[in-house]
């Protein structure tokens, strides 16, 4: 029997759960994320969201916490 560790087509939605279920997504933004607790997807970004700057392209993961986010750049910035 497959886990959710295993892709295929039952098993995506059972890893889109998952993530779900941990106040995980992938997020996006057309300019600088904001910190803290009116900033960008506070209350609802879990820590380890990702978040794509459509602007840049630049990737962040939130390292904080939901109520609080703070946003890292991952990698680095060319």
């Amino acid at each position: 029997m497959a886990d959710a560790f295993q892709f295929g087509r039952l098993n995506v939605w059972a890893w889109l759960k998952n993530l779900v279920n941990q106040d995980i997504a992938i997020l996006t933004t057309p300019g600088a994320p904001v910190d803290g607790t009116s900033g960008t997807g506070a209350g609802k970004a879990g820590k380890g969201c990702l978040l794509i700057r459509t602007d840049t392209g630049v990737l962040y993961i939130n390292t904080n916490t939901k109520a609080s986010p703070t946003w890292t750049i991952v990698g680095t910035q060319s």
